[in-house]
């Protein structure tokens, strides 16, 4: 009976930060891009800037999913982790040349340029970055053709 009790007596002196992490969280080395913590998700959302509702909607996700993996309740499954890379990527194309302001507008505004398809709709895709780093260009250059 002693035991148990001092096992109990262990395990709620652990940090409560540290046990809600990800079990895997320590196995995934520090450079690898793909691995998406709370706070990485919350940086990559303030820097569009977008709610957690406009952030859900342009990684076709619901928004308590977005909430959660903030929390480090859950992880992001492949795809979306796939989108938010791809998304990082584009934000530093876009944080050289224009403000943050209207970037959720951009994200979901169909663009002639892109075949009628909005940049939210090719995240996650091989030529997201290329396709939409020569719309930048072009709007750049002042070709809105």
């Amino acid at each position: 009976m002693a035991t148990a009790h001092v096992k109990r007596q262990r395990h709620r002196a652990l940090p409560k930060r540290a046990a809600s992490r990800p079990a895997r969280a320590w196995l995934v080395p520090s450079g690898v891009s793909d691995y998406w913590t709370g706070d990485r998700i919350r940086e990559l959302r303030r820097r569009l800037p977008a709610t957690q509702e406009e952030f859900a909607q342009i990684l076709e996700v619901a928004s308590s999913s977005v909430h959660r993996w903030e929390a480090e309740r859950v992880e992001a499954d492949r795809r979306t982790r796939e989108k938010m890379s791809s998304l990082n990527k584009i934000l530093g194309m876009l944080d050289k040349h224009f403000r943050a302001e209207g970037r959720v507008d951009f994200f979901r505004t169909p663009q002639p340029r892109l075949d009628g398809d909005r940049p939210m709709d090719l995240l996650g895709l091989p030529s997201a970055e290329k396709r939409i780093g020569v719309l930048v260009k072009s709007i750049l250059a002042g070709d809105f053709s």
